[in-house]
């Protein structure tokens, strides 16, 4: 997790698809940025950074203008992280600020492209005390006698450069998507194991941070109220966090094998790899049993190699509906 999430130097000048005004090359850029799209934080634009630099410079004698510039250097030197990604290629040999704190305790759990969020609003005040200044200004030479075309044209030569800071960062509708339904009979069979609240069931597939449509099915009916995998940053060797924390164990990972091998036009379901070991099945009870599991439940047909290999293990299912089985851990 430690100098991951964080900002490419090119990406403050390479707007992604989901900016209005963005072009085919710069979109395959924000595509390619390791954090992921969700993560693409830093881009401004090449009109902003131009008006918000000549702001500071100009408007460098007074306070809040001085302490907003260098809010917002500061924070954009932390949103890169630790070392320098420039043009999707990390230079670890040049190390930045945050190297020195990334490792400190609440600064370890910190994701650094972040920081851009709040420079954001450092540089959207700037930009409005820039604009202030600018129109004072054409007031205070109105006063003073000033020409009348002279006036209109600077009034409207400060809308012209806002609308051009701004208008880069005109966001794009965003893309709509179609989701796949919750499994036929999926609450049916979850409500027929009668489980009681906070028992761990693991799904099959078991949802991890690139596959999480069990989390959909759970957030859509409830059910169940807890169970094994998701997407979430925990621990990993040493204590340092990681989406998915230590990973998926191997019996959980073999079952997630044996799902995408079980029916026809699901082996090239994203985020699900197939298994690099076969785990016995003396291990996968093994685990089952000491896990605090519940119950196991795979959206599967009867007749499924899983299913069949889930009877083997755990016994004739306790709850059967439509494409979904359940089977209790600790069959009675």
């Amino acid at each position: 997790m430690i100098d991951f999430y964080k900002n490419d130097l090119v990406g403050f000048v390479q707007p992604s698809a989901l900016q209005l005004i963005h072009s085919a090359s710069s979109a395959a850029f924000a595509r390619r940025f390791d954090g992921g799209i969700a993560d693409y934080l830093g881009y401004l634009g090449w009109p902003m950074l131009f008006v918000l630099a000549w702001a500071a410079a100009a408007l460098w004698h007074r306070l809040p203008v001085r302490v907003l510039a260098v809010t917002f250097i500061v924070l954009e030197v932390f949103s890169l992280g630790g070392t320098l990604m420039y043009s999707g290629h990390v230079h670890a040999w040049i190390k930045l600020p945050w190297y020195w704190l990334q490792g400190l305790p609440v600064a370890i759990s910190a994701l650094s492209d972040r920081f851009s969020i709040i420079a954001d609003g450092c540089a959207a005040a700037l930009l409005a005390f820039a604009l202030d200044a600018a129109w004072r200004e054409t007031q205070r030479r109105q006063a003073s006698g000033g020409t009348r075309r002279g006036l209109r044209a600077a009034r409207i030569a400060i809308c012209l450069t806002g609308l051009i800071a701004v208008v880069p960062l005109l966001p794009a509708p965003l893309p709509a998507a179609g989701l796949p339904g919750v499994p036929a009979g999926w609450a049916r069979a979850m409500a027929d194991l009668h489980l009681p609240y906070g028992a761990s069931v693991l799904t099959l597939p078991a949802p991890s941070g690139t596959f999480t449509a069990p989390l959909r099915w759970q957030a859509d009916t409830g059910m169940p109220s807890a169970m094994v995998g998701g997407y979430f940053i925990g621990p990993v060797s040493g204590g340092q966090a990681y989406v998915g924390g230590p990973g998926m164990p191997p019996a959980v990972k073999y079952l997630n094998w044996m799902w995408l091998d079980s029916g026809p036009g699901i082996e090239r379901t994203p985020g699900l790899e197939a298994a690099s070991l076969v785990v016995p099945p003396g291990l996968v009870k093994a685990w089952i049993g000491s896990s605090g599991l519940s119950a196991v439940v795979a959206v599967t047909k009867a007749d499924s190699p899983l299913a069949y290999y889930l009877d083997h293990l755990l016994g004739p299912p306790a709850a059967q509906s439509g494409t979904v089985i359940g089977w209790r851990a600790h069959p009675t």
